[in-house]
């Protein structure tokens, strides 16, 4: 099998995707963020003890967006999801539309919550969320994302 970047087997999407491996996949997305935040505040945490005159602040900057992110990533992936749902059923579950959709996702709520400045750290997140989201439904449910005959 190999990795479907464009378009799916619809008909294997039909016959193998449920709403719970959405659900499951959705979760995974919103949560991984957080998981890899408080890692980086840890490593910080660990480095500052090392070296207290030091500012390892790229970690705990990091650290503090990524936890920030299932704050309002909520609000692109509840609709993802369900877009994710009709575009595997459709054929179009393919790592490229999927991503690009968390990218329009994350551009319409960084217009919405805060104009320009934020379009391009929401876009980002958008991408890497829907992603993470194809990732975990690839790995979860294989045979509901595979290439076309």
């Amino acid at each position: 099998m190999t990795l479907p970047l464009v378009r799916n087997d619809s008909a294997a999407a039909g016959r193998t995707l449920t709403p719970g491996h959405i659900v499951l996949a959705i979760l995974a997305a919103w949560l991984l963020p957080l998981l890899i935040g408080g890692l980086f505040y840890a490593i910080e945490a660990a480095l500052s003890q090392l070296n207290p005159d030091g500012a390892p602040n790229l970690l705990f900057g990091i650290g503090f967006i990524l936890i920030m992110v299932p704050m309002f990533s909520w609000a692109g992936l509840v609709p993802g999801a369900v877009l994710l749902w009709y575009m595997a059923r459709a054929g179009w579950g393919g790592l490229v539309p999927v991503v690009a959709a968390g990218f329009g996702f994350g551009w319409l709520i960084g217009a919405l919550v805060g104009g320009v400045s934020t379009l391009s750290i929401f876009s980002l997140s958008g991408m890497a969320l829907a992603a993470g989201a194809w990732v975990t439904l690839k790995l979860v449910r294989p045979a509901a994302l595979v290439s076309p005959r």
